[in-house]
C-alpha cells in the first residue's frame, strides 16, 4: 500500500485513481467481505488522494482558474459518477416517506445490499471531507450542496434508521450494547453515518434541517437532541479544555450550562467572548456574545460578526473559530490590514492575508472574497474606490 501511495500507481498499467475507482465499485458487491475491504482500502487511499487535490487546487489558485467549475476533484470526478447510480434506486424508498413513524411499517423494505453500499460511499466521502484542509473541505462541502446531494442522503438516513431510535427519543433510551445488538448491519451504518455528517458537516445538516416542514423538523430535532447533541457537545467542550494554552488567549468551559469563554489579552486591553452551544447542537446556531470590547463598540460587533459567520457557515469546530478568531486579532495588533470585504485579516476557508491589492486605493483584498465581489456586483471594479481592478 505504501508503494501505491508514494508512486500514484499500483503497476505499470494501473494507477492510484483505478485502484479508488475500482474499491468504489466493490462497494456495492453482494458479498459483504468485499465491501468491507474496499472501505478500508479507500480510507488508506484518501489522505493520498486529498494530497493530488490539494496539488491541483494550488496550480488552479496560481492561474486564477474559474472558481464555477468546482467538479475537478476525487469526488467530483469518481464519487460522484458512483453515487449518481445509487441516487435514482434510493430515492425510489424514500420518494413516500414524510416522517411519519407509524406509516414505516407500510413502506417497501429497503434491500440490505443496497442499502448498506450507499451507506459506505457516503462515509468514504464524509470521510474524504474530515480529512481535507479547510480549503478543500470547504470546497468539498460546497460541491455537494450545488449537487443537491444532502436531499436525498438526509431522509434516507432517517428512513433507514432503528424504529427504536425514532419512537423512543422522548425517553432516551440509551444506544448501548443491547440495542445495537439486535439492530441490522445497516441501522448500525445509518447512526454512524448520521453522527458522522452531524459531527463533519454540520452546516450541510443544518441547512436542510432548517428547509424542512414543521412536523419533518420537530422530528428530526427530538432525535438529533436526545442522541447525537450531547456526545458531540461533549467532544467540543472537551477538545477546547484539552487544547493547549495559546499565547494572548485563555479559555474557560462551563460544561454545565454548554459555554466557553475565551479572553483574549495583549498589554492593557481586553476582548472577553462567550460562545454558548445550543440544545441540538450543531441543528441550533451558536450564540456568540461580546462582552468586553477593544476598539470601542463597532470593533467588538465586527469580531462577534466574524465568529458567529464561520460557526454558522464553517464546517469546522467552536476550537478551529476560536483559533481563527485569535490570529486574526494577533494580525490586527501587528499592523497587518484586513480585506476590506469581510473585514478580517485571515480568510476562513484559505487561512491567508489579503494579498491583492487596488493600484489606485491602494487597499488589500483576499482572493476568493474579490472574485465573490466581481461575480455578485457584474463588475470588475474595487469595491472600495470603484476604479477598475
Amino acid at each position: 500500500m505504501n508503494y501505491v501511495i508514494v508512486g500514484k500507481k499500483v503497476d505499470g498499467k494501473i494507477s492510484q485513481n483505478d485502484l479508488t475507482d475500482f474499491c468504489l465499485t466493490c462497494l456495492a458487491h453482494e458479498n459483504h467481505s468485499v465491501r468491507i475491504a474496499a472501505s478500508s482500502l479507500l480510507h488508506k487511499l484518501t489522505p493520498s488522494l486529498i494530497s493530488g487535490d490539494v496539488e491541483v487546487l494550488n496550480r488552479r489558485n496560481e492561474q486564477e482558474q474559474q472558481k464555477s467549475d468546482n467538479s475537478w476533484h476525487v469526488l467530483g470526478v469518481f464519487f460522484r459518477r458512483h453515487i449518481d447510480q445509487h441516487n435514482d434506486g434510493i430515492a425510489e424508498y424514500v420518494r413516500e416517506f414524510t416522517f411519519k413513524v407509524n406509516e414505516l411499517s407500510d413502506l417497501p423494505e429497503f434491500p440490505r445490499n443496497k442499502a448498506i453500499s450507499y451507506l459506505l460511499l457516503w462515509d468514504f466521502a464524509v470521510n474524504f471531507c474530515r480529512r481535507a484542509p479547510s480549503e478543500l473541505r470547504s470546497l468539498y462541502a460546497q460541491w455537494i450542496v450545488d449537487c443537491k446531494f444532502e436531499h436525498v442522503i438526509l431522509p434516507t438516513l432517517f428512513r433507514l434508521m432503528p424504529l427504536d431510535v425514532l419512537k423512543n427519543w422522548d425517553t432516551k433510551v440509551p444506544l448501548g450494547e443491547t440495542m445495537f445488538s439486535v439492530m441490522e448491519k445497516k441501522q448500525i451504518a445509518t447512526c454512524h453515518v448520521y453522527a458522522q455528517t452531524l459531527r463533519y458537516l454540520p452546516v450541510l445538516a443544518r441547512k436542510w434541517w432548517q428547509d424542512l416542514a414543521p412536523r419533518q423538523k420537530l422530528l428530526v430535532d427530538k432525535v438529533t437532541t436526545a442522541y447525537v447533541s450531547p456526545t458531540l457537545v461533549q467532544e467540543e467542550l472537551r477538545a477546547l479544555s484539552e487544547a493547549r494554552r495559546q499565547e494572548n488567549m485563555l479559555i474557560s468551559v462551563h460544561t454545565s450550562t454548554r459555554e466557553v469563554i475565551a479572553t483574549y489579552s495583549i498589554d492593557d486591553a481586553r476582548l472577553e467572548l462567550t460562545v454558548t452551544l445550543p440544545q441540538n447542537y450543531p441543528l441550533g446556531p451558536v450564540k456568540v456574545d461580546g462582552n468586553k470590547q477593544i476598539g470601542g463598540r463597532l470593533q467588538s460587533r465586527v469580531v462577534v460578526m466574524q465568529l458567529t459567520i464561520f460557526l454558522t457557515h464553517q464546517n469546522g469546530t467552536i476550537n478551529d473559530g476560536l483559533s481563527l478568531w485569535k490570529r486574526n486579532l494577533d494580525k490586527k495588533f501587528e499592523g497587518v490590514e484586513e480585506c476590506y470585504v469581510c473585514y478580517s485579516v485571515i480568510h476562513q476557508d484559505t487561512c491567508q492575508l489579503p494579498k491583492l491589492t487596488c493600484k489606485t486605493c491602494r487597499k488589500k483584498f483576499h482572493g476568493p472574497c474579490l472574485y465573490k465581489w466581481f461575480s455578485t456586483s457584474n463588475k470588475s471594479t474595487c469595491p472600495i474606490c470603484r476604479n477598475i481592478f
